[in-house]
């Protein structure tokens, strides 16, 4: 398969359920008509478009061009989570688990005491552990639901 073909194929996997074409070339200053070229195989992005698209996903720009695991196992050791900076907000998260291709993503978290953070971004499902104090989820339906150390909760964000 062309390069250029799996970076595209690569890009619509990351956006599908997270945002529109729109959006992406409203977040990434890439024109809908490009993103669209680029998605079906027919663009030829440079360097500087990819790394404004992965930044717009929330991604390392390397995968964009990386290519779908030969294997459904996926390990990630310890020393090899990666660190991506969340596109809402000025904090990092710990990415457990290796890449987009699976199905399903691990990723770690801290909040300090007081601090919110919205997942009005993420589309899909979302499981939160708490693994040491206190928190509070409030949805847009008004429910609230206090959460201790421990304590899980699952949810759909769609």
């Amino acid at each position: 398969m062309e390069e250029h073909v799996a970076v595209g194929r690569a890009i619509r996997a990351m956006r599908r359920g997270r945002m529109s074409l729109q959006e992406l070339a409203d977040k990434s200053n890439v024109s809908v008509g490009s993103l669209s070229q680029i998605e079906n195989g027919r663009g030829n992005p440079s360097l500087a478009m990819l790394d404004r698209i992965a930044g717009a996903l929330n991604v390392d720009a390397r995968q964009l061009l990386s290519s779908p695991p030969t294997s459904a196992t996926a390990i990630v050791r310890k020393d090899e989570h990666r660190r991506q900076r969340l596109i809402f907000g000025d904090r990092e998260v710990e990415m457990l688990t290796p890449d987009i291709w699976h199905d399903f993503a691990v990723s770690r978290s801290v909040m300090a005491p007081g601090e919110s953070e919205s997942l009005d971004y993420y589309s899909g499902e979302v499981c939160i552990l708490v693994q040491r104090g206190r928190m509070r989820m409030e949805f847009d339906s008004g429910e609230i639901i206090d959460l201790g150390t421990g304590d899980t909760i699952n949810y759909s964000s769609n």
